[in-house]
């Protein structure tokens, strides 16, 4: 990984922490960053990826995004409901769900 990539994976999360109060989340009831499994293209090829909170629709959506990485989107309905596509592990799974998994949580 490029020095300046891991140095930005590192910086972000501090900086994301200085926007809320401690223990704040960025948008009430939803994290800030959530990790999903992924399967590459190989069969024994995969892993993990954490999607930091992006963005919120008027209507409540909340997208969460890859940082630094090709355009993957989760996003998370105003019934706390996970829309993560082909990742299987957290598709379909309430927030709920995914913090008592321990896969969704909250910069501080």
């Amino acid at each position: 990984m490029p020095t300046t990539k891991f140095s930005a994976l590192i910086c972000l999360p501090v900086l994301l922490s200085t926007l809320a109060p401690a223990g704040a989340e960025i948008f009430k009831g939803f994290p800030d960053a959530i990790i999903c499994k992924y399967q590459g293209a190989a069969r024994d090829m995969g892993g993990e990826a954490v999607f930091y909170v992006d963005s919120r629709q008027d209507d409540g959506v909340v997208f969460y995004k890859l940082f630094g990485r090709v355009p993957v989107v989760l996003k998370i309905g105003p019934d706390g409901m996970v829309d993560a596509g082909k990742l299987k592990d957290c598709h379909g799974k309430s927030l709920q769900q995914l913090r008592e998994a321990g896969r969704a949580f909250d910069l501080r």
